[in-house]
């Protein structure tokens, strides 16, 4: 049985988007001895990750139809909170819904309970766990002590006891996770990934030996054999903001890019997306179009561009650097339509209107291009690169008052530009007398 000071050490977040049934699970626990001031709920997944992070709650109750990708997100914070001899989480989901993330969640996830189920199941179930964490089993003990002994370093010791465990279980697929992860840290890689593949052998849904053997690979540089792993991880397994940053790095580096529509939708699925996930995940598109441009894809390109034009906001620097890369592809028309997609508010800006000029550079005669940089010196939205361009273009047409009027009016905006501007004045009147 359970006593009174075991429980008053415990502590507990409910997650759930049911406030019903999140009372009801709180009342269940207070009749179990959790008083009021133990027990947290949240219906929401950024609740939760904040409530766990501030209060560190022992116990983590979390539903499945909530978010799975962010349950085990929460689970894998969890596990980082607490040993596995006081942290319990236990999944609650209806039939069919629950299975897939069991099946990836060994070692992180305690139990789970199908809905609708009874109250005096669910007192059961988390009897059982807390008993288990009391008296745990000789598999659960040796398991519990390598890690201890990994955690002070002592990795031969802690092999010995994950190397017992192996013969304690019938599929101890952590077992060799944790082996694998011992011989990671002795920089033993390849012995590393026989075991991860051992682990996963045992149970092919394993989610910790998996991404292990990813993030081993991709460490190494092997993207390649990386590369093989896209498809698994993403069909097989949730995949959180970190390992989906990591699933597109691999994509730019085997330029996998027939994977970018599965991951951009991953990517839009998630409730939580790091400031690198997003900047990687924008690289991505735009390397993947820039590569479909060099190999004269045009078509399979310009879809590329414009989901990075979501991604980016209508950003001007991302702008930018697809119609330069369109422009040097020779897609003039298609930089023009990608510059008129911008934002009402950088139109109109000194960077727009460079952009502006340096499509017309491409695809406009010299007359025309000489009226539009006219106008734009003459507005005040040039910068050092159009006054270079304009300067010269007009000193070229034999406008030489034109071309004075326009330097004294770029000195007022680039003051230290005036020597280097009458000097290509200069030197192209010298070229033509």
């Amino acid at each position: 049985m359970l006593d009174k000071d075991y429980l008053r050490n415990q502590s507990c977040l409910i997650v759930d988007s049911s406030a019903a049934f999140a009372a009801n699970l709180r009342s269940c626990l207070q009749s179990m001895g959790f008083t009021t001031g133990q027990i947290l709920i949240a219906a929401k997944p950024a609740a939760a990750k904040q409530l766990l992070l501030e209060r560190k709650p022992t116990i983590l109750i979390t539903e499945q139809e909530l978010d799975s990708i962010y349950s085990l997100h929460l689970m894998e914070i969890h596990e980082s909170m607490h040993d596995e001899s006081v942290r319990v989480s236990i999944m609650t989901g209806k039939s069919g819904t629950v299975a897939p993330i069991v099946n990836v969640s060994e070692g992180l996830l305690d139990g789970y309970l199908i809905k609708p189920f009874s109250l005096d199941a669910f007192r059961q179930q988390i009897k059982r766990i807390l008993e288990s964490k009391i008296n745990p089993s000789e598999y659960a003990l040796r398991l519990r002590a390598g890690r201890k002994l990994r955690e002070q370093g002592l990795l031969d010791e802690a092999l010995d006891e994950f190397g017992a465990a192996k013969l304690l279980h019938p599929k101890p697929s952590i077992a060799y996770y944790y082996v694998g992860q011992c011989l990671l840290q002795k920089q033993e890689y390849d012995l590393a990934l026989e075991q991860f593949r051992h682990g996963l052998e045992l149970n092919p849904t394993c989610y910790q030996c998996a991404f292990s053997e990813f993030e081993t690979l991709f460490s190494l540089g092997r993207f390649e054999d990386v590369r093989k792993w896209i498809e698994p991880l993403r069909t097989r397994f949730p995949v959180t903001s970190y390992r989906l940053t990591m699933l597109y790095k691999v994509v730019i580096a085997t330029e996998a890019f027939g994977e970018l529509a599965a991951l951009n939708d991953i990517y839009k699925d998630l409730d939580e997306r790091s400031p690198e996930l997003t900047s990687i995940a924008l690289e991505a598109s735009f390397i993947a179009g820039q590569t479909s441009l060099r190999r004269a894809h045009l078509a399979e390109a310009l879809p590329f561009f414009e989901h990075g034009l979501i991604l980016a906001n209508r950003e001007l620097a991302y702008i930018d650097r697809v119609a330069m890369a369109l422009i040097e592809a020779g897609a003039h028309e298609d930089a023009k339509a990608f510059l008129d997609k911008s934002s009402p508010l950088d139109q109109g800006t000194p960077g727009f209107h460079r952009l502006s000029f340096r499509i017309a550079q491409a695809t406009l005669p010299k007359d025309k291009l000489i009226s539009i940089g006219r106008e734009i010196v003459l507005s005040g939205h040039g910068e050092p690169d159009i006054f270079r361009s304009v300067v010269q273009l007009v000193a070229e047409s034999g406008r030489e008052i034109l071309a004075e009027t326009l330097i004294a009016k770029a000195v007022e905006t680039a003051p230290d530009m005036r020597s280097e501007l009458y000097g290509v004045l200069e030197r192209i009147l010298r070229t033509s007398a």
